[in-house]
């Protein structure tokens, strides 16, 4: 086959140098050396994903606190990553605005009370809270502040699918991940608005892993840690094959 043209489709997810340095000088101030990086969608993917949803499309919402990553992978590649600016603290402030209490307070209710749909929640049900004074709290005006929020981000993922070109490309649907995959009602505002099947990415257990570790607030440390490992394994065969090869050509020689 002869030509003089080679092309390839690439994508290319880049940071912001100065942010990715300040990052690493933290680390090595901890005591830790820095061999390389890794977005943190695709670290969390390392351990939620699997090779079937990888090959027929599926988008990995890794919900921070600050932030939301996603990864949409197509045929066992990277098709697009994003970030969206809402995470889990923005559920909390809106709480701690609405409810008019403290941040700490609000992340507490939010994380035993909270729920994405409205409908969800009992119509009568009720919480007693201390605010300073002892008071009642319908359940359903928590959930009345959270869902908008939780369709907002929603809104933002399907609008950075979009533009990238990847809606029709979730044949394996949606899988979130992160401390903020835990509110009730996700998976239920997630399917409604991107119109695909969606459902927890829970990491997998490593040997002598504590239980408790197995959550998807851990996704990402857990992911990186595989990461690591299946580099570190890949470039000592690299490395043993490259011996080999040297020590064949040295014994062909003399």
């Amino acid at each position: 086959m002869v030509g003089s043209r080679l092309e390839v489709d690439l994508h290319i997810a880049t940071c912001s140098g100065s942010a990715l340095q300040s990052t690493v000088t933290c680390a090595n101030r901890a005591g830790l050396e820095v061999s390389e990086g890794i977005l943190e969608s695709i670290a969390a993917a390392e351990c939620t994903l699997s090779a079937d949803e990888r090959e027929l499309g599926v988008c990995l919402l890794d919900i921070g606190a600050h932030s939301s990553d996603l990864v949409v992978f197509f045929e066992g590649a990277v098709a697009h990553t994003a970030s969206v600016p809402i995470g889990g603290a923005h559920f909390t402030n809106d709480l701690a605005i609405g409810l008019q209490m403290p941040v700490a307070q609000a992340e507490e209710i939010k994380r035993q009370y909270g729920n994405a749909v409205v409908t969800s929640v009992p119509q009568q049900a009720e919480i007693e809270i201390a605010n300073p004074q002892p008071q009642m709290l319908r359940l359903r005006s928590i959930a009345e502040i959270l869902e908008p929020r939780a369709r907002e981000l929603m809104y933002y993922v399907k609008e950075s699918l979009r533009q990238g070109g990847v809606v029709e490309a979730l044949g394996a649907g949606c899988v979130l991940t992160g401390g903020g995959a835990m509110l009730p009602g996700m998976l239920d505002v997630t399917e409604s608005q991107l119109r695909v099947p969606a459902r927890t990415g829970m990491p997998v257990r490593l040997s002598h892993m504590p239980g408790q570790l197995v959550h998807p607030g851990f996704a990402v440390a857990i992911g990186m840690l595989l990461y690591a490992h299946r580099t570190r394994a890949t470039r000592a065969a690299e490395d043993n094959s490259f011996r080999a090869r040297l020590r064949a050509m040295f014994a062909a020689t003399y």
